[in-house]
């Protein structure tokens, strides 16, 4: 299984994607670390040289070289299939652009209808939206600066609540975050995870 985490900035998908995949013993990648190092700049240097659209972009190009190498295993699925094969973080914006959801979507349907007797199946994915209240996102954000570009040209608040229908109409399953530890999130994940790891 592939485990995708969403949600808003300061949800908590990185932290506890770290936790969790120590926790399932599997490769964690976080989508912007994952561009910054693939386009050798930061988020905000993208940003501030090529625009939000060329960012997305290069999201939707990023999410796909992930999700194909994590299809394509280099040995046999073992009998007893791990919990998870990858744990990915995405960005709070990367689902809100439909060339992403399609790459998401066709990742999804390759899992789901692989064959079981295959030597090598694709891994199931499951998107996880990480549920957090606007308050908490804010006290999380207090001072986050240039690191976070989309709050200079968005208000925080009116944002969440655009993007909270398409969060939770990708979501095969949605944890509330507030009051709640990157290692009890991951507790929660881990249940769903090791639940649902033979289908």
């Amino acid at each position: 299984m592939i485990i995708v985490l969403s949600g808003y900035m300061a949800s908590g998908k990185s932290s506890t994607g770290r936790v969790l995949s120590q926790r399932l013993g599997c490769p964690f990648i976080d989508l912007d670390a994952a561009i910054e190092e693939r386009e050798g700049r930061r988020i905000k240097e993208i940003f501030a040289a090529d625009g939000e659209e060329r960012f997305r972009e290069l999201e939707a190009e990023a999410l796909a070289e992930i999700l194909a190498g994590a299809a394509r295993p280099e040995t046999a699925a073992p009998a007893t299939p791990a919990p998870a094969d990858l744990v990915l973080a995405l960005g709070g914006g990367t689902l809100m652009k439909p060339a992403a959801r399609a790459v998401l979507e066709a990742a999804r349907a390759a899992g789901a209808t692989a064959p079981e007797a295959s030597p090598a199946p694709a891994p199931r994915l499951s998107v996880v939206y990480l549920r957090t209240a606007p308050a908490t996102i804010r006290r999380r954000l207090a001072g986050a600066g240039d690191d976070r570009p989309m709050l200079h040209t968005h208000d925080l608040e009116t944002l969440l609540l655009q993007r909270i229908p398409t969060y939770e109409a990708t979501a095969d399953t949605i944890i509330d975050t507030d009051g709640l530890t990157p290692e009890a999130i991951a507790e929660k994940i881990s249940i769903f995870a090791y639940n649902n790891r033979t289908t």
